[in-house]
């Protein structure tokens, strides 16, 4: 589970603790503060930390995270005039809190690269302010706990020679202003970093580098508040009534308009992932059928335009309106148009589109007014327009004297109502006039579309740069104008892997071609006995390329006898001298991590391997207590990120989906990689550069194929037939039948649930279907109302895991199973804290049924105040996602549901044991499971 969750809180130095009592928290170590001269050490914090670090310039003279802490605290002494009768106290540093997705979804290795990437958003990458990460895995202490988090603590002063500046940083994060006009707050906070925006592309642009299919959970179109622990625990009604209309807003919209809904996720994005959708209709839908049925709805309305990334793809991946989808395809034609009038000008005509890419503000803002020098006549009063005002800044003060117009896109599009003062707040276009944009590549897809079209419907001329260094795949309107009407500039080797990053696909795939990394055709035997490692871009592939690499190889005699070992999937061979990979982690060591590398060097015993890792640490693996390795003949694009700096590569492009993923890949890695591309992504240049657009993080509209989704068309057109049936019979849950051991039909339940069955494979709303698409004219008649169902109250509901909620409504005998437990363990049952101890002895005490017994009686843990919540996670955001259930204890949990509604079950269990304590055993039915 991945969220879009970051928070800053500026943390004062108090006369009880500053910057010592922070990072003794924040690393669970003691630090002795000087200052107070005491020590702090939090025995009781939770034993969850798992990468630590301190991010300081090459003369930074700390060495330690104490002498960082104290040097944090006297900077604010020495400031500090008085230290009684204080209302406002020192600050001495910035905290962030970043949620960070499980270890399921993201490696240790590749959250830490997350949060380095976190930081250097935040404050560039030369910065000299000291800053110090720690990344917290409640995992450790709670198995498959989701709330991974990281922490960033930045100093508000530079490191400068032997200790911090003087001068305390300002506008880290935000930029105040103060208010001119009357009857308002003398400052406000006029712009800052948007945390959810910089949380979700930053997830999002990881994921598909490192080839995975995971994606960042939408915000609700009408967003919640998250509230301090005093309010929970003194006034758990506000939430509550907050929660609720919240969610009434969320479900009204749902259950609304598709484009409107389509429209509110986009966030002025021109495409979203289809998955998004579905993820928010999970959120707020529990019943399957009634989330099939509306993402049915959505996909198939006739405002609504769907894509694929590959033309012979026959599901679509990417959504958005087609209002959206028309702008762009326009926008992309002014485009393609300043393309063709570049080619036919003559050189002393300006040209009306134009765009400068560099790597730093100041050579973008040169440039600009170099361009604006060359017009043939003088420039009056351009309008320089940006994400925010400090964009224009460098800008507005270069071009001063032509007494320019500064504003925002929002201001661009705000309505023409006029206040008390006759001003509108509002920035109109001249005809024939001037527009620049300094940074383009901060701007998103439908404001830059909206620049386009009004600047050409205008006659304006346009202006815009384009800073490398800042740009994000994110933007892709912005990077197609970078790439295509951008400077002609000859891309360096060491260049690709920025130009990738940047979008600027169209520069950066011709030159990896150019430097011969990029071959087209499958690689043959040779080619792949050259290689230490073959990276298959689909991990589907990994099993059986390994083993076709291991069987094709010929025997080393220098490597000696094969070794033999018992691994956690099986037997595994292998020989001196070759690497595996780890599956698992080992925090008892400092090497041992998921995704990282290893060379056999022998075995000591049949149990235990001895290995060399690649930073020449040589370690023994005991494999009684650690099985977690396979081969590395074969790897995936993630794990092949951590290999060697000198190992030689050999990249397989079998699908067009990793395309982008893979050429960053080869270009990160100099001489020491090469692509080879099957013909069914590419058999030429163009193709592969059309292949590497489409499969950008966001991509552009227009380098996908327009599909219509088949099993939605299909579904829709079934319930039409099924609705207009007055034969029809509404369908009925399945009975063991007559004749049949329950055993075998528990089995055959448990394959539905897996999806392994033949039933759930023809059934399934997202299984492939070839039959052909139907008109979306013929939808349109299919008016579906949805509603929240009301068996468990709203305050219930609330404590409830997501998984657990669906699980609970799976079916109608989950329902009707839930409403009888909610009746035995109701207030006006006096026996009902002895059913609900049965059923604690017949679960794991954190089961799914545990949590449901919890919740239904009515039990809540007590909400103590800690100093330290303001640097945790929320309260609500860690009791909405305590733990990850597993498929086997949520298909567990249904079966005792499902008993539990059987007339012959021993119900309703009112004094006995109802069984043994349940054990862990897949196989058939649970110990302990619910009958008679």
């Amino acid at each position: 589970m991945s969220i879009a969750y970051a928070r800053v809180r500026f943390l004062n130095t108090l006369r009880n603790g500053g910057a010592c009592k922070a990072l003794s928290y924040l690393g669970r170590t003691a630090i002795q503060d000087e200052r107070l001269g005491k020590t702090f050490h939090f025995a009781r914090a939770p034993h969850d930390l798992v990468y630590e670090d301190m991010l300081l310039p090459d003369d930074a003279p700390f060495a330690t995270v104490g002498e960082l802490a104290n040097a944090l605290d006297e900077a604010e002494r020495r400031r500090q005039r008085r230290s009684t009768n204080r209302k406002r106290w020192p600050q001495f540093g910035a905290h962030l809190i970043f949620a960070l997705p499980p270890e399921q979804v993201l490696t240790l290795d590749e959250a830490v690269e997350l949060v380095e990437r976190v930081v250097h958003r935040a404050v560039g990458g030369s910065s000299s302010l000291p800053v110090y990460i720690a990344i917290h895995d409640p995992a450790l202490a709670s198995p498959d706990a989701v709330t991974r988090h990281g922490h960033v603590l930045f100093g508000l002063r530079e490191v400068v020679g032997a200790g911090l500046s003087r001068k305390k940083v300002r506008n880290l994060f935000a930029q105040p202003r103060h208010a001119a006009a009357p009857n308002v707050r003398s400052s406000y906070v006029a712009e800052g970093l948007s945390w959810p925006d910089i949380a979700r592309d930053l997830q999002n642009e990881l994921f598909a580098e490192i080839g995975s299919e995971a994606l960042v959970d939408p915000p609700a179109p009408f967003a919640g508040r998250h509230w301090s622990v005093k309010t929970l625990r003194h006034s758990p009604e506000r939430r509550t009534r907050h929660d609720q209309s919240v969610d009434r807003q969320n479900i009204e919209l749902i259950n609304g308009d598709p484009a409107e809904l389509v429209a509110h996720m986009l966030r002025g994005r021109s495409l979203m992932r289809i998955d998004e959708v579905r993820r928010l209709l999970a959120h707020f839908l529990d019943s399957a059928d009634d989330r099939e049925q509306r993402l049915d709805a959505i996909l198939t309305h006739t405002a609504i335009a769907t894509f694929a990334n590959d033309p012979a793809e026959t599901q679509p991946r990417w959504l958005t309106t087609k209002a959206v989808a028309d702008q762009m395809r326009t926008a992309v034609a002014v485009v393609d148009r300043a393309v063709a009038e570049r080619r036919d000008r003559g050189p002393a005509q300006p040209p009306a589109l134009d765009i400068t890419t560099a790597s730093s503000e100041a050579a973008i803002v040169g440039a600009l007014v170099n361009r604006l020098s060359d017009s043939p006549r003088p420039i009056h009063r351009p309008l320089i327009l940006g994400k925010k005002h400090s964009d224009c800044r460098a800008l507005a003060a270069a071009i001063g004297h032509s007494d320019p117009i500064v504003g925002t896109f929002a201001a661009l599009k705000a309505a023409p109502l006029r206040d008390r003062h006759g001003r509108t707040g509002r920035i109109g276009l001249r005809r024939g006039g001037l527009i620049a944009v300094p940074h383009a590549e901060s701007v998103n897809d439908q404001d830059l579309a909206t620049v386009l079209l009004r600047a050409e419907q205008y006659g304006a001329r346009l202006l815009l740069g384009y800073d490398v260094s800042r740009a994000s795949p994110s933007f892709s309107l912005a990077a197609r104008l970078a790439d295509v009407l951008g400077d002609s500039v000859v891309v360096e080797a060491e260049d690709i892997v920025r130009e990738l990053r940047a979008g600027l696909v169209n520069r950066a795939s011709p030159a990896l071609y150019q430097h011969s990394k990029v071959r087209f055709g499958s690689a043959d035997q040779t080619a792949r006995e050259a290689a230490d490692f073959v990276v298959c871009d689909d991990i589907t592939r990994l099993a059986s390329v390994d083993r076709e690499i291991h069987e094709a190889r010929p025997d080393d005699a220098e490597a000696g006898a094969m070794l033999a070992i018992e691994t956690a999937n099986g037997p595994l061979p292998l020989q001196r001298g070759q690497w595996i990979v780890y599956t698992a982690n080992d925090y008892a060591t400092e090497h041992i991590r998921v995704g990282r590398f290893a060379r056999v060097v022998g075995a000591s015993s049949p149990q235990a391997l001895e290995v060399a890792h690649p930073n020449d640490v040589e370690a023994n693996l005991d494999l009684r207590t650690f099985r977690h390795v396979r081969s590395a003949h074969a790897i995936s694009i993630r794990e092949a990120r951590q290999t060697p700096k000198d190992a030689k590569l050999l990249i397989e492009v079998t699908t067009r989906q990793h395309a982008w993923s893979t050429a960053l890949l080869a270009a990160s890695r100099a001489d020491n990689a090469v692509v080879h591309i099957d013909p069914s992504v590419a058999k030429n240049l163009e193709e592969w550069i059309a292949a590497v657009a489409s499969s950008k993080p966001t991509p552009l509209l227009t380098d996908l194929a327009a599909r219509i989704d088949p099993v939605a068309e299909l579904n829709v057109l079934m319930r039409m037939i099924y609705l207009g049936d007055p034969t029809a019979k509404p369908k009925v849950e399945k009975r063991p039948p007559d004749g049949v051991r329950p055993d075998d039909w528990m089995q055959s339940m448990s394959d539905l649930a897996r999806g392994t069955s033949e039933e759930a494979r023809n059934v399934s709303p997202y299984a492939a279907n070839p039959t052909a698409a139907v008109s979306a004219t013929s939808t349109l008649s299919v008016v579906t109302t949805l509603h929240q169902p009301d068996i468990l109250s709203e305050e219930q509901r609330r404590r409830l895991h997501d998984d657990l909620r669906k699980a609970l409504y799976w079916n109608s005998d989950t329902q009707l199973a839930l409403g009888r437990l909610q009746s035995a363990l109701g207030p006006t049952n006096h026996q009902r804290h002895i059913i609900a101890e049965n059923l604690r002895r017949a679960c794991p005490p954190d089961g799914p049924m545990a949590t449901l017994v919890k919740v239904l009686l009515g039990q809540q843990e007590r909400i103590e105040s800690d100093e330290f919540d303001e640097l945790e996670l929320p309260m609500e955001m860690a009791a909405r996602m305590p733990r990850g259930w597993r498929h086997w204890e949520l298909w567990k949990f249904k079966m005792d549901l499902q008993t539990m509604a059987y007339p012959h079950a021993n119900w309703p269990m009112p004094l006995g044991p109802v069984g043994p304590v349940r054990g862990s055993s897949p196989h058939g039915i649970a110990p302990g499971h619910f009958g008679s």
